[in-house]
């Protein structure tokens, strides 16, 4: 469990969205007229501004204020030194070859505007199994909350013995942890210096969700002056399309569905970017300068936030036609809305005695190349994380053409097409018909105890038995009692292998069992239980290589 930071038991009481948004809702809830209006406003900023004049809105947003104080300023990036390059080296994640338009992509890779997908990845030419897709660094991410006392907040690496390795915790805040000293002042110089007094309401209190910390940071790396440039710029036809980790257009123009999200959705992101917004004002996010929406040639007027008197005046100011408050906030729902559909986990693969190999999801992550691969329930790339990077790679072989598919986190071999292609159309708002949807596949559970249907791998039509020597369609030799022991091979050893694969075997073990995934694959009728299991070693022994953690017997 994560550590709570100190407090004087005489202190204010800090105000979490929880309570912000309820007392919000229930006015809303119990007013309906004034909730009818809100949506049938169609522009986001002025939902913002509707919001901003409710009285109730306007209470709650007193109360967080009042909370400001010398304690809630930033940390003063100046009194930290510039951090050194990590010591530390990651594994040679090298694409080739590599992209010359976008980076961090391999060259085969192109960006596509496929009908019904909107923008997506495909095959410019034959792709094999294994090779490297996609090696991104995140524009932003963040750990979650109970995971802040075993992972270093800015590398996202687990944390060793403190006295051997000697990790940092934050003074201040006392809740970041950090592998060395070189992370801590990297991440005060490039974001905790604005998150660390507001960090426990930020990622403490659940009701305000995952997305809302990503979307806090990504303002905080961009700052004011790129926000609205970028604001400027959306409208400017780029071509070709730039994709860059670390370009915040990139990041800005991903999709939002906003069209298709529901009343009582967009209604919740607006509150909480007003919420967001208090918090960065704690940060000096907007610096000494409030816009005073007046264009007159004159001056802007200076409010130096020093005082909570100065920071209510600034946080009255949503409803000021020039204001910038409303179009940073209109911003935060953007992101927000992206953040839902585009936004990844960071994860770690684990072994522990008694679960054997599973994948945690230790945080959120935003990836403006791996955000173009669409969905499929039965993808043809694996990805995982090494520290924050993303790895996608093919699992199988891929065609000149074809579509580059990920999965979003409903698998069909564990959830019915029923619950996928609800899941999917409520979050992602889409009708998945990938190959597993359009055939109705079966979960693994629903597999398990069938006998395995075998077919010509020449003609693919069925074989009913593994006795024919020759397909009874097209004449061709079968050997389908060789691929019969190959399976039997699979059922054998695949449990056990899973137990005991390790990153010096990895390497060895996904050799033996792509070249029994390749005899047997194409002789069966999918999907099959133990293709599952070959295909489920074989991503083991990629993601091994990745974040990996072996629990102490």
């Amino acid at each position: 469990m994560a550590v709570h930071p100190n407090r004087d038991a005489t202190s204010w009481k800090k105000v979490f969205f929880s309570e912000f948004y309820a007392n919000v809702r229930m006015f809303f809830s119990q007013n309906h007229e004034a909730y009818d209006e809100f949506n049938e406003i169609q522009d986001v900023e002025e939902k913002i501004r509707y919001l901003c004049r409710n009285p109730v809105v306007q209470a709650e947003s007193e109360k967080l204020m009042a909370t400001y104080n010398e304690s809630r300023k930033p940390l003063k990036r100046s009194n930290v030194v510039k951090a050194k390059p990590s010591q530390k080296t990651s594994k040679p994640w090298w694409i080739n070859p590599k992209s010359v338009q976008f980076p961090q992509m391999h060259a085969q890779l192109a960006v596509k505007d496929l009908p019904g997908k909107g923008r997506a990845l495909v095959a410019q030419s034959k792709i094999q199994a294994g090779e490297l897709l996609i090696s991104e660094s995140p524009f932003v991410h963040n750990l979650y909350y109970d995971y802040l006392d075993r992972y270093c907040f800015h590398c996202s690496r687990r944390l060793l013995c403190e006295v051997e390795n000697g990790f940092q915790t934050c003074t201040r805040c006392q809740m970041a942890k950090f592998c060395s000293k070189d992370c801590l002042e990297a991440s005060v110089q490039a974001y905790h210096w604005a998150e660390c007094a507001v960090l426990e309401e930020l990622i403490h209190d659940s009701c305000l969700g995952p997305m809302a910390p990503l979307v806090y940071r990504t303002l905080i790396k961009t700052g004011l002056e790129g926000i609205l440039s970028t604001i400027k710029e959306r409208d400017t036809q780029l071509d070709p399309p730039r994709y860059d980790s670390q370009d915040y257009f990139s990041v800005y123009m991903q999709a939002t569905n906003y069209e298709k999200r529901e009343g009582g959705e967009v209604f919740r992101r607006c509150v909480t970017s007003i919420y967001l917004s208090h918090l960065l004002q704690f940060a000096e996010f907007f610096g000494t300068i409030i816009d005073s929406g007046v264009d007159d040639g004159s001056h802007d007027e200076r409010l130096p936030i020093t005082t909570t008197t100065m920071m209510m005046r600034n946080a009255k100011r949503y409803d000021d036609p020039g204001s910038l408050l409303p179009k940073v906030c209109g911003v935060m729902v953007r992101h927000m809305m992206s953040c839902s559909c585009n936004a990844y986990e960071l994860s770690e693969l684990t072994r522990g005695a008694e679960k054997g190999l599973q994948s945690l999801e230790l945080g959120g992550a935003v990836y403006a190349n791996v955000s173009l691969s669409n969905h499929s329930c039965y993808p043809n790339t694996l990805r995982y994380n090494e520290g924050t990077l993303c790895i996608v790679r093919a699992v199988m072989d891929i065609n000149k053409g074809e579509e580059i598919t990920d999965n979003y986190g409903y698998f069909f071999q564990s959830l019915p097409k029923p619950e996928r292609q609800t899941q999917l159309a409520k979050q992602y708002h889409f009708i998945c018909n990938c190959r597993a949807c359009r055939e109705n596949w079966s979960t693994v559970k629903e597999m398990s105890g069938r006998e395995i249907a075998f077919k010509c791998r020449h003609c693919q039509s069925p074989a009913p038995t593994t006795a024919l020597k020759k397909c009874q369609r097209c004449r061709k030799e079968l050997q389908l009692g060789k691929v019969g022991k190959k399976v039997e091979n699979v059922r054998r050893f695949a449990l056990q292998t899973a137990k005991s694969l390790t990153i010096e075997n990895a390497d060895k073990m996904r050799q033996i069992y792509t070249e029994l995934l390749n005899e047997i694959k194409p002789n069966v009728i999918l999907p099959c239980y133990d293709i599952l299991l070959c295909e489920q070693i074989i991503s083991h022994c990629y993601t091994i290589k990745g974040n990996f953690h072996q629990d102490q017997p």
